[in-house]
């Protein structure tokens, strides 16, 4: 990308755009420019910031809901030990890398 499309992109960013970026952050993560577009937005926007938190909120109480499914003994089950040990490693293994 050109350093004049990178710099449209952070002084033009709409909330729409914020949001998309936002929420692709959870599954790439997103270029410098794209970075910096997101900060900025941020900084002036109170319900993109809202939109982030409660993402992000969502987010985590998914992860905790589902690691207490697979760790829950008491929880009848249809997958099998090695299943629910290999999805567990993956959801921690998702986490550390966003950390």
């Amino acid at each position: 990308m050109s350093i004049l499309h990178d710099l449209k992109m952070v002084l033009t960013l709409s909330c729409d755009e914020s949001s998309r970026l936002v929420s692709d952050r959870l599954e790439r993560p997103l270029s410098r420019p794209e970075r910096l577009a997101v900060r900025m937005h941020l900084m002036v926007c109170a319900r993109c910031r809202r939109f982030r938190r409660n993402l992000n909120l969502l987010r985590d109480l998914l992860r905790r809901r589902s690691e207490e499914c697979l760790t829950d003994t008491d929880m009848p089950s249809t997958l099998a030990d090695d299943e629910k040990a290999r999805i567990l490693k993956a959801v921690t293994g998702a986490q550390s890398e966003e950390s």
